[in-house]
């Protein structure tokens, strides 16, 4: 037969390394067969040489993870797996490290080191400092590197892998200060604006998006600009009639987290009564 002899065959596989045939001798004269023969059995212990080398499941992964991951943390939902078909332990042997292509310095570690035959490869945070969403560009909530398989120090295979970040709701929403004292005047137009207070987030994109509303007895004599914040008068105010408000101007963000700021409002008395003789 001209088909070469594979020790990975499946079938030699099972066998051990050996592959068993049969072969039959039969005696002819003239060109014919004669009725008696002989069949005989031959085994060959098949020897395993190192013609294979590791391959990866994929030759590029594209994966998003939440940005709050803890030191040691394995990444979720992603699966590197190597393979070297050889079929002894002596030839299917390999090293695994890991390489910074671009913003991945030191930020994840892999494991195991070395593998033989199919290896699962684990992919852990090894620098939790470094998962923050809420940076200035999507460049640094991106980071690249490699999964390398060596042999005697040369690389033989290798698998890219680009881990995008997701944020999370992980700040609250914070004004300068907690309490606010203000001082207006009884007479103001409607609709003025008597303080620019407002909070800010931490959080990029939606979840640094914030609502604002007021509480509080006498709440419906000012109100506040849903999305920008701020103090304005609504109604008409009275020092004779309410000389100070307790309020909370609440700012709320996206994924539900709000602080409270408190409003002490002092109402300021005009000479707006004239004595009549």
């Amino acid at each position: 037969s001209d088909i070469p002899i594979d020790r990975e065959n499946p079938e030699i596989i099972e066998n051990g390394g050996y592959y068993t045939f049969f072969v039959r001798a039969t005696e002819v004269y003239k060109n014919q067969t004669l009725g008696e023969s002989s069949i005989t059995t031959i085994t060959i212990n098949v020897r395993d040489i190192d013609d294979n080398i590791p391959e990866f499941n994929k030759p590029y992964f594209n994966l998003t993870i939440p940005e709050n991951l803890e030191q040691d943390m394995v990444l979720p939902k992603f699966s590197v797996e190597v393979h070297d078909r050889d079929g002894i332990a002596e030839n299917n042997r390999y090293n695994l490290t890991i390489s910074n292509v671009e913003n991945a310095e030191g930020l994840f570690d892999i494991s195991p080191k070395q593998g033989h035959g199919r290896t699962q490869v684990i992919v852990k945070v090894k620098n939790s400092s470094r998962l923050d969403y809420d940076v200035k560009s999507e460049e640094e909530r991106t980071f690249i590197f490699d999964i390398i398989a060596t042999v005697n120090f040369i690389m033989l295979a290798k698998t890219r892998v680009e881990v995008h970040l997701e944020g999370i709701n992980d700040h609250f929403p914070a004004f300068s200060q907690s309490n606010y004292r203000i001082q207006v005047a009884e007479n103001v137009e409607f609709n003025s604006l008597i303080s620019n207070l407002s909070a800010s987030d931490n959080d990029v994109g939606i979840y640094g998006q914030l609502h604002y509303l007021l509480r509080g007895f006498g709440s419906e004599n000012f109100q506040t600009s849903a999305k920008e914040g701020g103090l304005y008068v609504k109604n008409n105010l009275d020092y004779e009639l309410q000389k100070s408000y307790s309020l909370s101007l609440i700012a709320r963000d996206f994924g539900g987290r709000e602080t409270n700021a408190n409003l002490f409002i002092d109402i300021i008395d005009v000479n707006d009564n004239c004595e009549h003789r």
